[in-house]
């Protein structure tokens, strides 16, 4: 069984065209296997675009409605994915082979926003937990903390609230997976607090000790995405060689056709055969060369601008920082908007 990447993101609608080039450009820098998303805020036909357009092969996904935001499962078909239950509120399935040794569960759950709802999520966690005795992995944005350390900024919570939490994760038997990167995944104007996490079973704990979680940098949503890796064999030490691959957007643009001329065009000796295998050298060579200079600069700018908002999420909460992030936050999303006119 191969390592899986796993993104989980409360992308607050994910129709938008700055939302949805934000969601491909994550998962260009990431490279998930499975994507789990909450408050889609779309219908079934829109995630099924969605799905042709960021690469995936499956989705199942719930349409937002009155009662629920939306939420949507997506992933690759390299990734063993069995659908067990799913609602309103959540996706569950298992991943492997089923009864073997590393067969594993993943659930991705989006809780109740109201404090007066919050018990909706705890008994669906605990009705979960009852449904398999499989190493589990429960993601999601869970509305809640678990202590006052993971919250700066605005009143203090509630003891009770977070002990409703704390008790419901000791009924599952789940742990805290804990995290790298900023300690908060959620902002406002005047509160940053960890409301998205990712929470492990001992089983699986032991069934993949070097897996991890890593807040990444906010962007288009007031959520912080995460990538949570379950690693099944350690990283190799070496670096693979990278394939050269032609990008279909690079097609769009108007000096690709001449890239592809004048490199094609070189004179190369030699019969026939080496002839077109120099030439496809050349040109590769060629189209490598120019995307650098095209598209990367603007890539560069991204990486930036999200490394400082990372940077002031990750900060105890200063009023100062809020226009500075309105600022990063309009032009970051000028970045994404020049992708996507680039990908149309």
């Amino acid at each position: 069984m191969m390592n899986c990447r796993i993104l989980v993101w409360n992308c607050r609608g994910i129709v938008g065209g700055t939302r949805r080039q934000a969601l491909v450009d994550l998962i260009r820098q990431e490279k998930p296997r499975i994507l789990f998303l909450s408050e889609t805020l779309c219908s079934e036909k829109q995630l099924e675009t969605l799905r042709i357009r960021i690469g995936f092969d499956n989705c199942l996904g719930m349409e937002s409605s009155e009662s629920s935001p939306g939420v949507a499962l997506l992933w690759m078909n390299d990734m063993p994915v069995n659908i067990q239950t799913y609602s309103a509120r959540h996706i569950d399935v298992t991943i492997g082979a089923q009864g073997s040794p590393e067969e594993w569960r993943l659930s991705g759950i989006y809780g109740y926003a109201r404090t007066r709802d919050r018990g909706r999520t705890w008994e669906l966690m605990r009705r979960l937990a009852r449904q398999s005795s499989l190493p589990w992995l429960l993601v999601g944005d869970f509305n809640e903390i678990l202590a006052n350390s993971e919250k700066v900024g605005g009143a203090p919570r509630r003891l009770a609230q977070m002990q409703a939490f704390r008790e419901t994760l000791m009924d599952c038997a789940l742990l805290d997976m804990g995290y790298s990167g900023s300690p908060f995944t959620w902002a406002d104007h005047q509160t940053k607090e960890r409301l998205d996490r990712s929470l492990w079973s001992v089983g699986l704990r032991n069934l993949f000790p070097r897996s991890s979680t890593t807040h990444l940098h906010p962007s288009t949503s007031d959520h912080s995405p995460l990538l949570v890796e379950i690693c099944v064999n350690p990283s190799p030490s070496m670096r693979k060689k990278r394939i050269f691959r032609f990008e279909q957007f690079w097609a769009t643009h108007p000096e690709c056709e001449d890239v592809i001329k004048g490199s094609w065009g070189r004179i190369v000796s030699g019969n026939p055969v080496n002839q077109a295998i120099g030439k496809i050298k050349h040109t590769c060579s060629a189209l490598n060369a120019w995307q650098k200079l095209t598209f990367m600069f603007k890539q560069t700018e991204m990486r930036a601008v999200r490394s400082r908002l990372d940077e002031l999420m990750a900060a105890l909460f200063d009023p100062t920082h809020h226009a500075e992030k309105q600022a990063l936050n309009k032009k970051f999303q000028e970045l994404l908007t020049a992708e996507e006119t680039i990908w149309i």
